[in-house]
């Protein structure tokens, strides 16, 4: 089987550089930088796809049309646990620990505030007072 010679301006990287005035070729590239900044950030895999359409013309020319496309990987989004207020409202965890949201459980002072019917949280622990710097009988 012989193998058939190829024209240099028929090597891939030439002809991509020349098809659609060199914009498959700067799209390819802006692909594979996203890909490999993707591929770090998720140690997933990513796909770029390169195709080109041949179309025969009227003239008997030959129409190349490109077309880049790519699978990114990426991270999942966080997700929060939401638990449903007595009112039928959407609460976090922590909105719905402390009793819901501004109108129910607002916090003032830094202290959340309950209402009547709930028990007190407890407050945050007060600052000790400094020690006067006679620790000796500490250590003896």
């Amino acid at each position: 089987m012989a193998i058939e010679k190829i024209h240099e301006n028929n090597k891939a990287s030439n002809l991509l550089a020349r098809i659609g005035r060199g914009h498959a070729d700067n799209e390819f590239a802006r692909e594979v930088v996203k890909a490999v900044k993707a591929v770090e950030n998720t140690s997933k895999k990513a796909e770029i796809t390169l195709k080109v359409t041949i179309e025969l013309r009227g003239d008997g020319g030959l129409e190349m049309t490109p077309a880049v496309t790519s699978k990114l990987p990426a991270l999942p989004m966080p997700s929060t646990t939401m638990h449903q207020g007595p009112d039928g409202e959407m609460l976090t965890q922590q909105e719905f620990l402390l009793g819901g949201g501004e109108d129910e459980g607002s916090r003032a002072g830094g202290i959340a505030q309950t209402r009547d019917d709930e028990a007190p949280l407890a407050e945050a622990p007060k600052d000790a007072p400094l020690a006067d710097g006679d620790d000796k009988d500490l250590f003896d």
